[in-house]
Protein backbone atom coordinates (compact mmCIF):
# COMPACT_ATOMS: atom_id res chain seq x y z
CA UNK A 1 0.00 0.00 0.00
CA UNK A 2 1.15 3.22 -0.54
CA UNK A 3 1.44 6.52 1.79
CA UNK A 4 -1.15 8.29 0.57
CA UNK A 5 -3.64 5.70 0.11
CA UNK A 6 -3.26 4.81 4.50
CA UNK A 7 -3.69 8.64 4.76
CA UNK A 8 -6.78 9.01 2.59
CA UNK A 9 -8.01 5.75 4.68
CA UNK A 10 -6.93 7.04 8.37
CA UNK A 11 -8.55 10.66 7.17
CA UNK A 12 -12.03 8.66 6.69
CA UNK A 13 -11.67 6.49 9.74
CA UNK A 14 -10.79 9.90 11.99
CA UNK A 15 -13.00 12.48 10.13
CA UNK A 16 -15.71 10.39 8.63
CA UNK A 17 -18.25 10.32 11.87
CA UNK A 18 -17.86 14.04 11.96
CA UNK A 19 -18.23 14.72 9.00
CA UNK A 20 -21.71 12.38 8.62
CA UNK A 21 -22.60 14.21 11.93
CA UNK A 22 -21.88 18.13 10.41
CA UNK A 23 -24.24 17.06 7.43
CA UNK A 24 -27.11 15.34 8.86
CA UNK A 25 -26.94 18.21 11.91
CA UNK A 26 -27.16 21.29 8.98
CA UNK A 27 -29.64 18.98 6.71
CA UNK A 28 -31.67 18.79 9.74
CA UNK A 29 -31.68 22.08 10.92
CA UNK A 30 -34.84 24.07 11.00
CA UNK A 31 -35.80 25.75 7.33
CA UNK A 32 -34.89 28.96 6.76
CA UNK A 33 -38.29 29.96 4.94
CA UNK A 34 -41.97 28.55 4.98
CA UNK A 35 -44.53 28.10 2.42
CA UNK A 36 -46.46 31.12 2.31
CA UNK A 37 -50.27 31.46 1.18
CA UNK A 38 -52.29 34.62 1.64
CA UNK A 39 -55.40 36.09 0.48
CA UNK A 40 -56.86 39.48 0.80
CA UNK A 41 -58.77 42.22 -0.88
CA UNK A 42 -58.01 45.83 -0.66
CA UNK A 43 -59.47 48.90 -1.18
CA UNK A 44 -56.14 50.41 -2.92
CA UNK A 45 -55.45 50.43 -6.61
CA UNK A 46 -53.21 47.47 -7.80
CA UNK A 47 -50.23 49.71 -8.63
CA UNK A 48 -50.09 51.24 -5.67
CA UNK A 49 -50.12 47.84 -3.83
CA UNK A 50 -47.51 46.73 -6.32
CA UNK A 51 -45.28 49.44 -5.39
CA UNK A 52 -45.25 48.94 -1.68
CA UNK A 53 -44.50 45.27 -2.80
CA UNK A 54 -41.50 46.02 -5.05
CA UNK A 55 -40.18 48.30 -1.79
CA UNK A 56 -40.82 45.42 0.44
CA UNK A 57 -39.05 42.75 -1.55
CA UNK A 58 -36.12 45.10 -2.22
CA UNK A 59 -35.69 45.65 1.16
CA UNK A 60 -35.84 42.18 1.84
CA UNK A 61 -32.50 40.16 2.44
CA UNK A 62 -31.21 38.50 -0.58
CA UNK A 63 -34.59 38.81 -2.65
CA UNK A 64 -34.36 39.77 -6.44
CA UNK A 65 -37.86 40.31 -8.56
CA UNK A 66 -37.58 37.72 -10.85
CA UNK A 67 -40.47 38.62 -13.16
CA UNK A 68 -42.86 41.65 -13.52
CA UNK A 69 -46.27 41.72 -14.93
CA UNK A 70 -49.21 44.71 -14.87
CA UNK A 71 -50.89 42.09 -12.48
CA UNK A 72 -48.45 39.48 -11.64
CA UNK A 73 -44.76 39.83 -9.43
CA UNK A 74 -42.55 37.17 -8.43
CA UNK A 75 -39.50 37.40 -6.39
CA UNK A 76 -36.33 34.93 -6.38
CA UNK A 77 -34.20 34.07 -3.98
CA UNK A 78 -31.21 31.92 -4.20
CA UNK A 79 -29.03 30.58 -1.68
CA UNK A 80 -26.54 27.65 -0.34
CA UNK A 81 -28.23 24.97 1.56
CA UNK A 82 -26.89 23.94 4.18
CA UNK A 83 -26.05 20.33 3.29
CA UNK A 84 -23.65 22.02 0.30
CA UNK A 85 -21.72 24.11 3.37
CA UNK A 86 -21.37 20.68 5.33
CA UNK A 87 -20.24 18.80 2.59
CA UNK A 88 -17.85 21.33 1.32
CA UNK A 89 -16.14 21.73 4.71
CA UNK A 90 -15.80 17.88 5.47
CA UNK A 91 -15.09 17.09 1.65
CA UNK A 92 -12.48 19.54 1.61
CA UNK A 93 -10.32 17.72 4.59
CA UNK A 94 -10.68 14.57 3.57
CA UNK A 95 -11.37 14.50 -0.06
CA UNK A 96 -9.77 17.50 -1.87
CA UNK A 97 -10.26 20.90 -2.44
CA UNK A 98 -12.03 20.13 -5.33
CA UNK A 99 -15.28 19.75 -3.21
CA UNK A 100 -15.51 23.21 -2.75
CA UNK A 101 -16.58 22.86 -6.09
CA UNK A 102 -19.96 21.83 -4.50
CA UNK A 103 -20.63 25.45 -2.94
CA UNK A 104 -21.57 26.35 -6.59
CA UNK A 105 -24.59 24.79 -6.26
CA UNK A 106 -27.60 26.90 -5.59
CA UNK A 107 -31.30 26.32 -4.79
CA UNK A 108 -34.21 28.78 -5.08
CA UNK A 109 -37.07 29.78 -4.06
CA UNK A 110 -39.77 31.56 -5.55
CA UNK A 111 -42.67 33.64 -3.97
CA UNK A 112 -45.41 34.76 -6.43
CA UNK A 113 -47.95 37.84 -6.30
CA UNK A 114 -50.97 37.93 -8.53
CA UNK A 115 -53.14 41.18 -8.29
CA UNK A 116 -56.75 41.39 -9.76
CA UNK A 117 -59.42 44.19 -9.75
CA UNK A 118 -62.89 43.13 -8.58
CA UNK A 119 -65.93 45.03 -7.82
CA UNK A 120 -64.31 45.22 -3.86
CA UNK A 121 -60.96 46.73 -4.69
CA UNK A 122 -57.89 44.83 -5.49
CA UNK A 123 -57.71 41.14 -5.07
CA UNK A 124 -54.33 40.00 -3.69
CA UNK A 125 -53.14 36.33 -3.75
CA UNK A 126 -49.13 35.70 -2.41
CA UNK A 127 -48.05 31.74 -2.66
CA UNK A 128 -44.86 30.53 -2.70
CA UNK A 129 -41.45 29.61 -1.06
CA UNK A 130 -40.65 33.24 1.93
CA UNK A 131 -37.94 33.43 4.32
CA UNK A 132 -39.57 34.13 7.68
CA UNK A 133 -38.67 37.74 7.44
CA UNK A 134 -40.29 38.30 4.06
CA UNK A 135 -43.43 36.36 4.86
CA UNK A 136 -44.03 38.83 8.44
CA UNK A 137 -43.70 41.59 6.38
CA UNK A 138 -46.10 40.12 3.33
CA UNK A 139 -48.44 39.68 6.69
CA UNK A 140 -48.14 42.91 7.73
CA UNK A 141 -48.59 44.48 4.58
CA UNK A 142 -52.05 41.91 4.01
CA UNK A 143 -53.31 43.05 8.16
CA UNK A 144 -52.64 47.00 6.73
CA UNK A 145 -54.33 47.16 3.33
CA UNK A 146 -57.78 45.03 4.43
Amino acid sequence: MTESFIFLVLALIIFGPAIIAAILVLSLAPRQSDFINLEFVSHESPSSIQTLLLETASNSKGYSISSLGESTVQFKREYNPNWTIALAIGGAFVLSPFALLILFYRDSEICTVQLSSNEFGTRVQISGAATKELSQKLAAIAGNCR
